[in-house]
């Protein structure tokens, strides 16, 4: 009796509910229907993986990245983005980066750079949480430069070039330097031991600076698509 009586002074109500009903079912048997449809998956190859293999097979990459291709069927290539790390120790490029903390650990480091550049250092001035990037090739100078420059704000860093050959000064902090494990060492001053910690890094030299093109241009130049990816 009582739901009689709910559905003689709610007619409008019920058939609101029994519509959005209807709608959602409706919504839920397509959306099945697009999913049972759609069970493809795409399988990602990478590409610092595929550097590996070419090296141990002494050939170039493209044979690797064509084999890959034509054999297996992957047409999708990851490609990490590179920073100042990747670049001294996965790439070709002449470039190095260090913190000043380790640079002027060595009492004649001066001795090392042009005076055109410790002019501009002196100057400027620095200190133990900088980064200091050098390129010694003008494809180094190219990649290193314009990374900088969209990825830092300018008064980030400066930049002191010699022809094809530069260097470059980021502004680090306490915050994003990298340290060494404690140790302890003898403090005279103090009469006992104190401990210490070395900067070793900084994330500075993680920063994302985008992709090679001579990367991207193999993957491409092989009709695959490149999947950007970065180390953060």
């Amino acid at each position: 009796m009582f739901m009689k009586d709910f559905f003689k002074e709610n007619k409008i109500l019920v058939l609101l509910l029994a519509f959005f009903v209807l709608v959602s079912g409706v919504s839920i048997v397509n959306r099945i229907n697009i999913e049972n449809s759609n069970k493809t998956y795409d399988i990602v190859a990478d590409y610092r993986e595929i550097e590996l293999l070419a090296m141990q097979e002494h050939v170039d990459p493209s044979e690797i990245l064509k084999m890959f291709k034509e054999e297996l069927n992957i047409n999708k290539i990851a490609i990490i983005e590179e920073n100042l790390v990747t670049l001294m120790e996965d790439t070709e490029l002449e470039v190095s980066a260090h913190v000043f903390d380790v640079i002027t650990d060595e009492a004649d480091w001066r001795a090392e750079y042009p005076e055109e550049f410790l002019a501009v250092l002196d100057e400027k001035g620095y200190d133990r949480y900088d980064v200091l990037v050098e390129m010694a090739s003008k494809e180094a100078v190219d990649f290193v430069i314009n990374a900088l420059d969209s990825r830092f704000e300018k008064d980030m860093f400066y930049v002191v070039e010699m022809g094809d050959e530069a260097y470059a000064v980021l502004d680090g902090n306490s915050e994003n330097a990298l340290y060494s494990q404690t140790y302890k060492y003898i403090d005279s001053k103090k009469d006992g031991f104190t401990q210490k910690a070395d900067i070793e890094s900084s994330k500075l030299m993680y920063v994302s600076l985008g992709l090679l093109s001579e990367k991207v241009e193999k993957v491409q130049e092989l009709g695959m698509d490149v999947i950007p990816r970065t180390l953060a």
